[in-house]
């Protein structure tokens, strides 16, 4: 008995005089793990267009069915982003989403993004349907700067990236002639390894 006694003091004394582990938040940032997957974020390109091309995919394959896209037709004139269509509404209910990451795998341009950002209350209901105004990052250009913001924290080598063919393709409205050659196993599609 006095055997057992003195094993599970030497166990707390080991843990005793062990390295606290403790964080004191707020006072101290949290670290997150790199694949923590947080609040969401819109990207934008580099001169400041939307990379939302408003396709839809993410809202289907969402499984808990939380984001909602309305799209409209990009003016020429003055393009939103650089497909056809941009976003008009974009909204995500945070009180439905299991911030699974799938709207995130299934974005062909790399649009949304799960951040880093962990610190999401409200008061209502209201107040986690959050809006594309909310969820766009700034523009580059602006002076707001915010490490929540840092797309290059975002960005994924591993995803395929459109080649400016591509991409002219996608705004001329051109979809068959890149299913096409999908189909004939000539993908336009430049794959880069990581």
């Amino acid at each position: 008995m006095v055997r057992d006694i003195l094993r599970s003091l030497k166990v707390t004394f080991n843990h005793l005089f062990a390295p606290k582990v403790t964080v004191q938040y707020p006072d101290e940032p949290v670290k997150v793990s790199p694949r923590f997957r947080g609040r969401h974020i819109l990207r934008r390109w580099e001169d400041g267009k939307e990379r939302c091309i408003a396709c839809h995919l993410c809202s289907a394959a969402c499984p808990a069915d939380a984001i909602t896209v309305i799209a409209e037709d990009n003016p020429r004139d003055n393009p939103v982003s650089r497909g056809e269509r941009y976003a008009k509404v974009y909204q995500i209910d945070l009180l439905r989403c299991i911030f699974c990451g799938y709207c995130e795998d299934a974005c062909p341009v790399n649009a949304i993004v799960l951040g880093s950002g962990f610190e999401i209350s409200g008061y209502r209901r209201e107040d986690f349907i959050v809006n594309k105004e909310d969820l766009l990052e700034p523009h580059p250009n602006s002076f707001v700067k915010d490490s929540f913001f840092d797309s290059t924290l975002y960005d994924r080598p591993y995803l395929p990236i459109p080649s400016a063919a591509d991409i002219e393709a996608l705004i001329e409205g051109r979809q068959r002639e890149i299913e096409e050659q999908i189909r004939t196993a000539k993908p336009p599609i430049v794959i880069r390894p990581y």
